[in-house]
């Protein structure tokens, strides 16, 4: 039976280096997933995880030069991407995240360059279906919804069945329609007109 290097060995300290990169790389793809939004929180404890590792490394003696090389690489890249982390994390907190001001845009959120007010859209009290229909296919190409067989007499035959049953539903002498962006989906969203 072999016996184990110790942790003060080149072979302990070259698997611990090892591990490092490869959490390294791990925190980099979760990153890059918070800040496209595919995450709901920051990676925080990986990070603390890493930086206590990286402590702990500074502090041991690496006889080999060609695994202090690597790792002083491994630890100036780390520090590098905390800088950028911090910086882009700043940005979200104050709003300037190109990014997230884009996608805010293109949902018709507040905060977005060029923002579209959600509610902005054609009303069937002044539009003709014609008008809806036309508002209905733009904002579902701006949130990348499909427009596929959404024709101007399918919506109309839809406004018609909408505006009945929602007469008799609520008792109410018209309807408008109007077409909205919630959560990024274009849809169209019905009032009944009481007086």
């Amino acid at each position: 039976m072999e016996p184990q290097p110790s942790s003060d060995e080149p072979g302990s300290i070259r698997e611990l280096i090892q591990q490092f990169e490869v959490r390294l790389d791990q925190l980099v793809r979760e990153y890059e997933q918070y800040f496209l939004g595919r995450r709901r929180r920051a990676p925080e404890p990986l990070r603390a995880e890493l930086r206590q590792t990286l402590a702990r490394l500074t502090q041991r003696p690496i006889p080999s030069t060609r695994d202090r090389f690597r790792f002083q690489t491994l630890a100036a890249r780390f520090r590098s991407y905390q800088h950028r982390w911090d910086q882009v994390l700043r940005q979200i907190e104050e709003g300037t995240y190109a990014p997230h001001r884009f996608r805010a845009a293109l949902h018709g959120l507040p905060g977005g360059h060029g923002a579209r007010e959600p509610e902005a859209s054609a009303d069937s009290g002044t539009a003709s279906p014609d008008e809806i229909h036309r508002a209905l296919v733009e904002a579902r190409l701006a949130c990348g919804q499909p427009t596929d067989g959404l024709t101007a007499e399918r919506v109309r035959a839809l406004l018609e069945e909408q505006r009945e049953r929602i007469r008799a539903t609520h008792g109410c002498r018209d309807v408008t329609f109007r077409v909205v962006v919630e959560g990024g989906r274009a849809r169209l969203k019905a009032r009944p007109v009481r007086t």
